[in-house]
């Protein structure tokens, strides 16, 4: 399967190659991935999806991957109705590349939403394609720092592990067996408008995910997120989120936002 690293130059120099990401709460999201040099804020070598942005290693033998946030205050979007429920949500994964691999995808993070000015924050944990397991037992709150682990032991075992490093809580979640099988060719980190019944859920001001230690295991080495490929979240001509790197750590903003 081709990567992202190997198709840049195409994409860079003529038309989009259609590329798929994937996550969601009740239905898969698939979108195209393009490049874009025209839009405000969008820097020339990112790439552009409607659901990400973050951050993607793509490589062999990606075994585990960390990284720890802060849980961000979340606003109403510029222009909103209060009594709508808009959401987002910021995981790490191994596998969610589609186009490198077309297997399991292990993930876990947290969702958020705001509705009538209240906030809400949610732990989850997935292995897609079954439907990701919301609701960890573990109290979230904005400014609390979040540490999530994926660890495989195998194509088709591993554990998820999201510690609240704020409160001392922490939860994890064990796989074995499961199917279909991890490729263990990507690693990601990633703020991400996901899908409800097949369409994607109104998207929140999210203002600023900050991904530092951020650290993935390739081909038994220690990797931090500075050799990644960049995402930015476009739908139409709206930017709703841009990423950039700053070193080993991934700061990806609501917006333009740089």
């Amino acid at each position: 399967m081709a990567s992202i690293n190997k198709l840049m130059p195409l994409l860079l120099a003529g038309p989009a190659v259609a590329l798929s990401l994937r996550r969601s709460t009740t239905g898969t999201s698939r979108p195209t991935v393009l490049t874009n040099v025209t839009l405000p804020g969008i820097a020339a070598t990112d790439y552009t999806t409607e659901n990400w942005a973050g951050a993607i290693i793509e490589n062999s033998d990606v075994t585990t991957v960390t990284g720890t946030f802060e849980v961000p205050a979340i606003d109403m979007p510029s222009g909103g109705d209060s009594s709508t429920s808009y959401c987002g949500c910021a995981w790490v994964g191994i596998d969610g590349f589609e186009n490198d691999c077309d297997g399991g995808l292990m993930q876990a993070g947290i969702d958020w939403c705001i509705q009538n000015g209240a906030v809400s924050y949610s732990a989850w944990s997935e292995y897609w394609p079954a439907e990701a397991q919301v609701g960890w037992d573990i109290a979230i709150s904005q400014g609390d720092l979040i540490t999530v682990t994926i660890d495989t032991s195998s194509t088709t075992s591993g554990t998820a592990t999201l510690e609240n490093t704020s409160t001392g809580q922490s939860v994890s979640r064990t796989w074995s067996g499961m199917s279909p099988a991890l490729c263990r060719v990507t690693a990601e980190w990633v703020v991400e408008d996901y899908s409800v019944n097949n369409a994607l859920a109104p998207f929140a001001d999210f203002n600023q995910v900050y991904w530092a230690d951020t650290d993935a295991t390739v081909n038994g080495a220690s990797w931090g997120a500075s050799p990644s490929n960049i995402l930015d979240m476009v739908q139409g001509s709206d930017v709703l989120a841009t990423a950039y790197l700053s070193g080993n750590n991934v700061i990806i903003n609501y917006g333009t936002g740089y």
